[in-house]
């Protein structure tokens, strides 16, 4: 009995002295691996190829100019007789149509006032040279004035009626002749003046 509490003893110190000389491997701590977060980076914008667009060139739109005043008319009618625009017997005026053209002859719209003045024209002898020479006597003037909006290839025309001295003088004459003179006077003050006969029998 002895011997085997003896040989239980000595396996046991050599289990004990066994252990204690086994080397033990430390066991480090396994650090997690490194985690790499990207900076935030701002999106990367490519510059775009610069496309020079080729535009047609337009064909300027000429604009037409107003065309400047020139001269006066009283167009075709080189000679105008009295009217009568109401119900009685009695001339009661002149109808009077200008023209205002353009050098090329075009007609101009312009702003401005009229003067018309009838003369009656009679023939007399010079007593010095004892020539014949037309003589004219202011019988009636009229003003009325004109805008841009009137004109074109009709005219300007206007209705000059008589008053009762003019119309008195003219019962008169057994055949009036006369002429009747138009002043134009532009908005810009140039002047700009036509005549034409006036006969009535």
């Amino acid at each position: 009995m002895r011997k085997l509490v003896s040989i239980g003893l000595l396996l046991l110190v050599v289990i004990s002295s066994g252990c204690a000389t086994e080397t033990q491997t430390p066991i480090n701590p396994r650090s997690a691996p490194d985690i790499i977060i990207p900076e935030p980076t701002s999106p990367v914008v490519k510059p775009t190829e610069s496309r020079t667009q080729e535009s047609t060139p337009s064909t300027p739109v000429p604009i037409e100019q107003p065309k400047e005043l020139a001269y006066l008319d009283f167009g075709f009618m080189t000679m105008i007789g009295f009217d009568n625009w109401d119900a009685d017997a009695e001339n009661d005026g002149v109808v009077a149509t200008i023209y205002p053209h353009s050098n090329d002859g075009g007609d101009v719209k312009v702003d401005g006032t009229v003067i018309f003045t009838l003369y009656q024209k009679k023939i007399d002898i010079n007593p010095s040279t004892y020539q014949t020479m037309e003589v004219f006597i202011k019988m009636q003037e009229w003003e009325t004035s004109i805008t841009s909006e009137e004109g074109g290839l009709m005219g300007i025309e206007r209705r000059l009626e008589f008053d009762s001295k003019t119309e008195r003088l003219i019962d008169l004459e057994a055949m009036f002749m006369g002429e009747l003179r138009a002043k134009l006077i532009t908005s810009d003050g140039k002047t700009f003046e036509a005549k034409t006969d006036v006969i009535d029998a």
